[in-house]
């Protein structure tokens, strides 16, 4: 029987980056402030999860042991939109603000698939290069050390297709639902 995870031409995104929401959250990444705030329509979309990798030789120079070291969570990518109200909020409202982060990825192998990030700070990156016009976006993820709940019934942002409760492990810095 073969392995399908890893080669699966269902899982191939054709409708682009998806859209992004964000909520306000407390410091603690715990409680809600709602509403959610829809940012838009994403033209490119990047979610890298590092962690780096620290080295331990032994007596002869050579790798004896590998430990994880730092993990970084970070999304980057292109909004499609450009309106001032959208730039206003960007370079004017996110700083010094956490966020709880909702991405939409679109149909994947016939499922609406929903990654859920616990808490997040939003990185204001305003360049209206000529020609692009898109907003480019940074967001950095901090560690949850709680599990998070993010209630379906009271705390889903509208159009959310997860049909039960996304909880985010403890440390787990995000969840991917589909549904």
């Amino acid at each position: 029987m073969s392995d399908t995870i890893y080669k699966n031409t269902g899982a191939i995104s054709i409708h682009g980056g998806g859209y992004l929401k964000i909520c306000p959250v407390s410091a603690d990444g715990i409680t809600e402030t709602p509403p959610w705030i829809d940012i838009g329509t994403i033209q490119t979309f990047s979610h890298k999860d590092d962690t780096t990798v620290k080295k331990e030789p032994d007596e002869t120079g050579n790798t004896a042991a590998i430990n994880l070291d730092v993990r970084e969570v970070v999304l980057t990518g292109l909004l499609m939109e450009s309106d001032m109200a959208l730039i206003n909020f960007l370079k004017d409202t996110v700083r010094d603000q956490f966020y709880r982060i909702y991405k939409y990825n679109g149909l994947v192998n016939g499922v609406h698939q929903e990654i859920w990030y616990a808490k997040a700070k939003l990185v204001p990156k305003i360049d209206l290069t000529s020609g692009t016009k898109r907003i480019p976006f940074e967001i950095h993820m901090i560690n949850n050390t709680a599990a998070i709940t993010v209630a379906h019934l009271t705390d889903f942002p509208d159009n959310a297709y997860a049909t039960a409760d996304v909880v985010i492990a403890a440390n787990g810095i995000y969840a991917i639902s589909e549904t």
